[in-house]
């Protein structure tokens, strides 16, 4: 088991160096920046993931409402839960439906 998490963590952090290389070369590329911020998730850094989130959502990503959930999720886990739920209300002005959005938002209503 830890070989396995020494292995993951490794993939993880050559992922995250590919990412920052594409994005010395493009800083303008969104969709780089939130994978990116999807492997600082993975990697237990939220703080840095609401930063590469809020990035995208400045450069005017192609699917704002999904960097919203993830920001929302990195902000759940750095307990900013007012900002979280700016997200989530956002995202479901305009996606009403979203199960993602709507089962987050009921988690940080409780």
């Amino acid at each position: 088991k830890e070989d396995d998490k020494s292995k993951q963590e490794a993939r993880l952090k050559a992922a995250l160096s590919d990412f920052e290389a594409s994005l010395a070369l493009d800083p303008t590329d969104d969709a780089t920046e939130h994978l990116r911020g999807l492997t600082l998730m993975e990697m237990n850094q939220p703080e840095e993931a609401e930063k590469a989130f809020t990035k995208v959502l400045e450069l005017n990503g192609k699917n704002p409402t999904q960097t919203r959930v993830q920001r929302a999720r990195a902000r759940i886990a750095l307990k900013k839960f007012d900002g979280a739920l700016e997200d989530l209300n956002v995202g479901l002005e305009r996606e009403s439906s979203n199960p993602a959005l709507l089962l987050l938002r009921s988690r940080v209503l409780q």
